[in-house]
C-alpha cells in the first residue's frame, strides 16, 4: 500500500521552528509517535543540511559556455544538420508521445509513474545536433519538472527546470522562435515554484525576475501564476499588504487573458490566499473547498490545496469553534493522494496544530508556515 502520511525524519524543519518556540520535545513525541531524543536528532540533522549546489539562474539573453552546453549533451558547433521530412516526422511523434503522457498521467495524478515514461523516452533524442533536438529534449526537462514539481520534489523539479531554461535559451539563439522563449518563461515558473514549496522565497523571486525580463524582451505578457507566485513569495517573507495586491493582479491577469477555465480556478488565483490576509474569512474559504469539490472531484489536487487553506483560516482565528470546525474539516475528508507530498506534509502538521500548545499569536505564524512546510522538497 502505498504511503500516505510523510517519513517522521521529513519533519526536521518544522520540529526546529516548534523547538524554538518551546514546544517540548515530549509534546512532539507523542504527537508524531516516537522519542523525545528522535525528535532532537532529527531537528539537529535539519539545522545542518547539506550544502545545495549553485543552480545558476541565467537570463534569456546570455549565452552557455561551450562547456556547459556540451556536458548537457548538446553539440557546441553551429546548426549544420540536413533536415529532413524523415527526421521531421520522428520529432513530430516524438512531441505527440511526451504530450499523451503528460495527458493521460497528469489527469490519473500519477505524476511519478508519468516521469517514469517520460524517461523512456530520452534515447529517441539522441545527442541535440540542431535546435529542434534541442528544444525537444528542453520539453522532456520541462515536462519532468512540471510532474516533479506537483509531487512536492523541489530539490529535483528545479534542477529538472534549470537544464529546461537553459537549452531552451540554446535552441532560441540558434532558431529565433519565439516559442522557443516562450517555453522558456514556462520553464523559469517551474523552477520558481519549486523554491516556494522548499520556502526559498528570495530564489523564487530572483526567477520570477528573469522571467519577467524575458516575457518583456518578446513583448509577451505576463499571465496569472506569475503574479500568483509573485504573492506566495511576500506571503512567505510576511509583507501581507503587498502579496495582496500580487493576488489581485494574478486575478485580473487570469481574467484578463481568458486562463480560468471554471470559476473555481478564478477564486484559487486570488482568493484562496487573501481569505488568510488581512481580516480572516473563514466563510468565504469553506465555500471555496465545496465549490472545488463539485468542479474537481474530492481526489482532485484543487480539493486538497482548498481544503488546507480553508482550515488555516479557521485554525488562525481566536475562535475556539472555528478552531473546532478546522479540525473538524479535515478529519471528515480524506487525506490526498500519495503523489501529492507537499499535501501530506500540510494535512499532518495541520491536524497537530490544536495539542502544540501555541498561543493565537504563535499559531498564526505557525499555521502560516505550515502551509509551506514540505517534506519532500530535497528528493
Amino acid at each position: 500500500m502505498p504511503r500516505t502520511e510523510p517519513r517522521l525524519s521529513q519533519f526536521g524543519p518544522a520540529f526546529v521552528w516548534l523547538l524554538k518556540k518551546e514546544v517540548s520535545s515530549a509534546r512532539l513525541a507523542s504527537l508524531f509517535g516516537t522519542t523525545p531524543a528522535n525528535v532532537r536528532v532529527i531537528a539537529f540533522r535539519a539545522r545542518n543540511p547539506q550544502i545545495a549546489e549553485d543552480s545558476g539562474f541565467d537570463d534569456l539573453d546570455s549565452r552557455l559556455p561551450p562547456k556547459i552546453t556540451e556536458a548537457m549533451g548538446v553539440r557546441a558547433t553551429p546548426d549544420d544538420v540536413v533536415r529532413t521530412p524523415v527526421g521531421t516526422k520522428k520529432l513530430d511523434w516524438l512531441k505527440e508521445e511526451i504530450q499523451n503522457t503528460v495527458d493521460r498521467y497528469s489527469a490519473q495524478f500519477l505524476f511519478l509513474d508519468g516521469i517514469k515514461v517520460l524517461r523512456r523516452l530520452a534515447p529517441w533524442i539522441g545527442y541535440a545536433g540542431d535546435s529542434r533536438r534541442i528544444a525537444m529534449s528542453a520539453l522532456l526537462h520541462q515536462e519532468t519538472a512540471w510532474f516533479l514539481v506537483h509531487s512536492g520534489h523541489s530539490d529535483s523539479a528545479a534542477h529538472e527546470a534549470t537544464v529546461a531554461r537553459n537549452l531552451w535559451k540554446i535552441a532560441f539563439h540558434e532558431s529565433d522562435e519565439r516559442e522557443y522563449a516562450e517555453r522558456f518563461i514556462q520553464a523559469s515558473l517551474i523552477g520558481s515554484h519549486a523554491c516556494l514549496l522548499a520556502r526559498q522565497p528570495e530564489e523564487a523571486w530572483r526567477i520570477l525576475e528573469i522571467a519577467r525580463e524575458a516575457a518583456e524582451s518578446i513583448g509577451a505578457p505576463l499571465g496569472s501564476d506569475h503574479f500568483r507566485q509573485r504573492g506566495v513569495a511576500l506571503f512567505q517573507l510576511r509583507e501581507d499588504e503587498r502579496a495582496t495586491q500580487q493576488f489581485e493582479r494574478s486575478t485580473e491577469a487570469m481574467e484578463r487573458l481568458n486562463e480560468a477555465k471554471n470559476p473555481a480556478q478564478l477564486l484559487m488565483t486570488g482568493s484562496r490566499h487573501t481569505n488568510l490576509l488581512g481580516r480572516i474569512n473563514c466563510d468565504q474559504a469553506q465555500q471555496l473547498f465545496a465549490l472545488a469539490r463539485q468542479t474537481f472531484g474530492d481526489t482532485s489536487l484543487e480539493v486538497s490545496m482548498t481544503l488546507y487553506w480553508a482550515a488555516a483560516c479557521g485554525l488562525s482565528t481566536d475562535s475556539p469553534s472555528a478552531v473546532l470546525k478546522a479540525v473538524e474539516l479535515l478529519a471528515a475528508h480524506p487525506g490526498p493522494a500519495p503523489e501529492f507530498g507537499h499535501q501530506s506534509t500540510i494535512r499532518k502538521l495541520l491536524a497537530v496544530t490544536p495539542e502544540l500548545g501555541l498561543d493565537a499569536r504563535l499559531r498564526r505564524i505557525w499555521v502560516r508556515r505550515a502551509l509551506y512546510e514540505n517534506t519532500s522538497r530535497n528528493r
